[in-house]
């Protein structure tokens, strides 16, 4: 009987390392920022968004699938007037596009400290690939990543006061185009 419950564990607990963990996403504790700037001078605008789910596979040291889903409709801002801008068909058009997506492009080893990854960014149904700069670490039984990718929001789509438009040139209202997402993001078991 002993050997057949030293078997059974051993066999468990290889089956668990050659299927990897997986984590999900603690949106409580995860934290997602923003930042928009003027165009032709040092003025910009800050915020958060949510996170609405997200899953996290890694398997020995390399991390084989990571995604996140971003409620859009909880894009925030102080200012009332900004907030229902941004969320308003001339931005993210909140309504129509509820959700944002984020996914890595290809597996990574995980490092310690700063390291660059590949990932698919996904906002009002189109999709990009964007460098991000990452930090990983286990802490106890959970995965912190700390995230800090920059995108060109005329990628996707949201035009509005673009400092290429002639328009725009000089004007104290251009916004530019790099938008920067700063995420702290937290995957329990």
């Amino acid at each position: 009987m002993k050997r057949l419950v030293t078997f059974t564990i051993s066999i468990f607990c290889l089956g668990t390392l050659l299927i990897g963990q997986s984590y999900s996403l603690d949106t409580k504790q995860s934290k997602m920022n923003w930042t928009g700037k003027a165009a032709f001078n040092t003025f910009a605008l800050s915020g958060t968004l949510e996170a609405k789910s997200g899953q996290l596979q890694i398997e020995d040291k390399e991390v084989t699938s990571a995604t996140v889903i971003v409620d859009m409709k909880t894009l925030d801002a102080e200012n009332k007037n900004l907030k229902s801008h941004l969320r308003n068909e001339d931005f993210f058009d909140v309504k129509k596009y509820p959700r944002a997506y984020f996914e890595i492009a290809e597996s990574f080893t995980l490092k310690k400290g700063k390291q660059m990854i590949k990932g698919y960014f996904t906002i009002k149904e189109e999709k990009m690939i964007l460098d991000v700069e990452i930090e990983m670490f286990k802490r106890k039984k959970e995965w912190i990543l700390h995230g800090l990718l920059f995108f060109d929001r005329t990628a996707f789509g949201i035009n509005y006061n673009d400092p290429k438009d002639p328009a725009m040139k000089d004007n104290d209202y251009a916004i530019a185009r790099e938008v920067e997402l700063d995420w702290h993001l937290v995957f329990k078991r």
